[in-house]
């Protein structure tokens, strides 16, 4: 996502396109593996990674572009984790699920609740001890904290 940020617009789109059919694949073929848990991190790994792609789509500003279009995709793939996964999913994915969830909620102006899986995330990192990961989570964490007039002027948006 860092290298894809620093590219122009036009290569951005032909690299996220990339990437999406790689990790469409990689959900195809880890589908043949008999091995369960090892499709279910496959799997996982791929849907969260096209969700977080998805929401690179759109700006970090939510107000900023009117096409919901990545929106509703990233909802699809972090819906498939939660339905077919559930409870299942080891601790690290989840605070990936937890810290792409709250990218999601906080573009739909959902600060409150973005903000509640940001915590999770945090929670789960510093559970694994992930410092790398903890500095991220707090940093969203603080950032939706700090944010709650964001959140009003897009609800007040769609």
């Amino acid at each position: 996502m860092d290298y894809m940020s620093q590219l122009p617009p036009d290569r951005r789109n032909v690299e996220q396109e990339n990437a999406m059919d790689c990790f469409r694949r990689t959900i195809d073929y880890s589908r043949q593996d008999h091995r369960e848990r090892v499709q279910m991190k496959r799997q996982s790994y791929a849907h969260l990674k096209l969700a977080a792609i998805h929401l690179d789509c759109r700006s970090m500003c939510p107000l900023a572009q009117e096409n919901y279009f990545p929106l509703m995709e990233a909802e699809k793939h972090l819906c498939i984790i939660r339905l077919k996964f559930g409870d299942t999913i080891p601790m690290a994915t989840r605070m990936l699920f937890s810290k792409t969830q709250s990218d999601l909620l906080y573009h739909q102006g959902q600060c409150e609740p973005a903000k509640v899986m940001a915590e999770d995330a945090f929670r789960c990192a510093s559970s694994l001890g992930y410092k790398t990961e903890v500095n991220a989570c707090k940093k969203k964490k603080d950032f939706y904290q700090k944010k709650p007039e964001t959140c009003v002027q897009i609800q007040g948006f769609h």
